[in-house]
């Protein structure tokens, strides 16, 4: 197995192999994390990790610092699976084997790293249980992302009564709470003309980009200077899938 293990992400110092694997020391720079490559094996592979590891470091300059600092470990690997990205408070996977564009790899990036932002930068340890869980760990009261999660939904399995598909960005965004903020912190980031255009036909979605403006992104708000009115809302399933018009 080919593996390539950086202790940061940017600036290349130097590298030694040892047992048939590739290690890679770096500078300390936007992103002080720790990133491993497992699978890229043959010239083309390696090849594409190049471009993937291009295509991450533009998508870390698109976010927040504050947002890329949560992120604590960063995986790639080659490999078909049934989940393209996974992620928790402060570890992303991304599975490379079913991605087939640049467009889609960063939008699976940006996805998880909106599960990074809500379960480890937005966080609250005081107050009381809240309904909303992620696996075994509580959700607490102070934690700003129960107030997202409360426009939708009444716990982490249901929804809101008379919630519909119009107040989601798309069709997994009804998954869970914690879905709904990922591919809304997505359409945020890489879809924000569309997101404000949908945002016109439910309250629920122009709460959930009012609170992303607010409380995630600082006021910031993107592709500003486009109008998409021809976006249909309603029929998109999955955000990873639509085509990057800028960042």
């Amino acid at each position: 197995m080919f593996s390539i293990l950086l202790s940061s992400f940017f600036v290349f110092q130097s590298s030694f192999i040892a047992d048939g694997e590739i290690t890679e020391s770096y500078h300390a720079a936007a992103w002080k994390g720790h990133f491993s490559a497992q699978n890229f094996q043959d010239p083309t592979e390696r090849k594409q990790l190049i471009a993937y590891r291009r295509t991450l470091s533009q998508g870390m300059n698109a976010l927040p610092k504050a947002h890329t600092k949560q992120l604590k470990k960063l995986e790639l690997r080659n490999k078909a699976h049934y989940s393209r990205g996974m992620a928790n408070h402060e570890k992303l996977i991304l599975n490379t084997g079913k991605i087939k564009t640049r467009d889609e790899f960063m939008s699976v990036f940006i996805h998880e790293m909106g599960h990074i932002v809500d379960l480890g930068h937005l966080k609250g340890t005081k107050g009381h249980r809240t309904k909303f869980r992620d696996g075994k760990r509580s959700i607490f009261s102070d934690d700003p992302s129960v107030k997202f999660y409360r426009i939708s939904w009444i716990n982490d399995k249901n929804r809101r009564r008379g919630t519909k598909r119009k107040d989601f960005v798309s069709g997994y965004a009804m998954s869970d709470p914690f879905e709904d903020f990922s591919e809304s912190y997505l359409f945020y980031r890489l879809h924000g003309d569309k997101f404000r255009h949908i945002a016109r036909t439910s309250t629920s979605l122009r709460r959930k980009y009012d609170f992303l403006r607010t409380n995630v992104f600082n006021g910031e708000e993107f592709q500003t200077e486009k109008q998409n009115a021809q976006f249909t809302h309603g029929k998109l399933w999955d955000a990873t899938l639509l085509p990057i018009t800028s960042l």
